[in-house]
């Protein structure tokens, strides 16, 4: 992509593009990394897009999609991005993957 092409399309787009990233992470470093990651594959990116909407268009979906592939690898996993205790769930989404993996113990020892 062109200099002056990405430089207008950060311009434009940053702050949608962060604000998708922060609502998936919910911690603000994460979200900006995120936002690195997604304009740097635009950088990186040698197509053309037709048209302004089809450029925002492929922004919200590589968001998405490094947002996902952020929290599926293991060093999130190990982190704790709040300030409880331990034993606590940090998030929704933690807790609620900590209950599944607590049904799928007891269906196994029922099972066996």
């Amino acid at each position: 992509m062109e200099r002056q092409a990405f430089m207008d399309a950060v311009a434009q787009h940053q702050d949608m593009v962060y604000r998708v990233a922060l609502h998936w992470f919910g911690v603000p470093q994460d979200a900006e990394d995120a936002v690195q990651e997604v304009f740097l594959r635009l950088y990186m990116e040698e197509k053309p897009f037709d048209g302004p909407e089809h450029l925002r268009r492929w922004l919200l979906r590589v968001t998405v999609n490094v947002c996902k592939d952020a929290l599926k690898s293991p060093w999130r996993k190990r982190r704790m991005h709040g300030r409880r205790s331990m034993w606590k769930s940090c998030c929704r989404r933690c807790a609620s993957w900590s209950r599944r993996r607590e049904k799928r113990k007891k269906w196994r020892l029922k099972r066996t």
